[in-house]
């Protein structure tokens, strides 16, 4: 019996997360992503369509903890297979202009939400639903690589090392 993986994305509006979600399109293994964004995210929609997946949107406008870790919560109690998540979320570089604490928002508190909230979904109890922590890396999790010269924080992506020249 074949099971149904579904991806759940954190921040897939930046370079790394467009590389990532182009991945897993294209990725037999995964029926369906889910995004976490403030906005629409049309290039997703595109290739979503181009590959012939199905792509959910959850829409967080006001991206604080609280209102992100309720809507991975409640997209996580939607999915009927197996979830992975994903986060690529973190400050890009044009916000040259944001202080200490405002980075420290982005990149540590939300991506610690969308963290716990997947933790605290529930369906990591259930025996056809294992949950891989989005912030640490499986020792048994496959390798793929997503671009040349990117890394993506979850348990089943992250750039392969260039091999060594003979």
């Amino acid at each position: 019996m074949t099971t149904t993986r579904t991806a759940i994305v954190l921040g897939g509006s930046g370079s790394v997360g467009t590389a990532l979600l182009r991945e897993l399109f294209h990725d037999d293994g995964f029926g369906a992503v889910i995004t976490l964004s403030r906005r629409p995210l049309p290039d997703a929609v595109t290739m979503a369509r181009t590959a012939g997946r199905r792509l959910v949107e959850k829409l967080v406008p006001d991206m604080k903890p609280e209102p992100l870790a309720a809507a991975t919560m409640d997209a996580a109690r939607e999915v009927a297979g197996d979830l992975e998540g994903f986060s690529v979320l973190g400050v890009g570089a044009g916000t040259a202009k944001l202080t200490l604490e405002e980075r420290r928002a982005v990149d540590v508190a939300l991506n610690e939400a969308f963290a716990r909230a997947l933790r605290d979904s529930g369906l990591d109890s259930k025996p056809h639903n294992p949950i891989r922590n989005p912030l640490t890396f499986a020792e048994d999790a496959p390798v793929r690589e997503v671009t040349s010269e990117s890394f993506c924080s979850s348990s089943t992506w992250q750039s392969e090392p260039a091999p060594s020249p003979m």
